[in-house]
């Protein structure tokens, strides 16, 4: 049996109390497919953290009342962070009060920027994605468009290839799509083997391999082109509305 793997988007609870920085800041993380919440104080990002779970907190140092190592301290004692990544960002060169967390010191180079940013939240994404998967048999899912993605869950190109593939789906009649995650570095006998790999011929990660009646689509890639990754399943999903295998 497939198993539907329910694709959930990382969040990020950003700390920036100057208003230009926070919305350019949090413009640039949706864009990398993350759910952003922002916030323009250390006591208001306290007060979320008491209500909900993030995946990542992510703050500057300096804030207009209390700074990035009051929110640490208090958030540790509550308990608060626990199960949550912390990354710093200042201009000074040794803030104090962060010793043991992530710090980037400011101005950041994008890419820099975005590579610690999934270093911080690999071992928090890689859980959202099972061991592994078995992909479908076209024939086992018949009106359905299978969607097998291959990935290698601690690199941030995968990463970012089941965000952006989470929002595509999204756009679509889900019940009419079959979708499976494949995590090449942890293949397991009795779901995915080596030979479904070799199948679908793999050869990088992430690859997305889109199965209907015809013959089978792979686009290689972190699935950034959206509207190709888009015409390939309306495609399929035609074929299926019209044809029969």
């Amino acid at each position: 049996m497939t198993t539907v793997v329910p694709l959930l988007l990382p969040t990020i609870l950003y700390v920036e109390d100057d208003d230009d920085i926070r919305s350019v800041v949090t413009e640039v993380l949706t864009s990398e497919g993350f759910d952003v919440h922002a916030v323009s104080s250390a006591e208001d990002a306290l007060g979320d953290l008491t209500k909900r779970t993030f995946d990542l907190l992510l703050t500057d140092y300096r804030l207009s009342r209390e700074n990035a190592d009051w929110l640490l301290r208090e958030g540790t004692a509550r308990g608060l962070l626990s199960r949550t990544a912390v990354v710093v960002l200042s201009s000074d060169p040794k803030p104090k009060g962060i010793e043991g967390y992530t710090f980037l010191r400011k101005p950041i180079d994008l890419d820099v920027f975005s590579a610690a940013i999934a270093r911080a939240l690999g071992d928090r994404i890689a859980p959202l994605v099972p061991p592994s998967v078995r992909p479908s048999e076209p024939q086992a899912n018949l009106r359905k468009l299978v969607l097998t993605l291959y990935v290698t869950t601690t690199s941030r190109g995968s990463q970012k290839a089941i965000r952006n593939l989470h929002r595509i789906v999204a756009k679509f009649e889900t019940a009419k799509i079959r979708l499976s995650i494949c995590d090449v570095e942890r293949p397991s006998a009795d779901v995915v083997s080596g030979q479904s790999i070799e199948e679908d011929r793999i050869v990088v990660t992430p690859t997305l391999v889109v199965r209907a009646f015809g013959p089978k689509v792979s686009i290689a890639g972190d699935l950034s082109d959206a509207a190709m990754v888009e015409g390939v399943i309306e495609r399929g999903l035609a074929e299926l509305a019209g044809g029969s295998p």
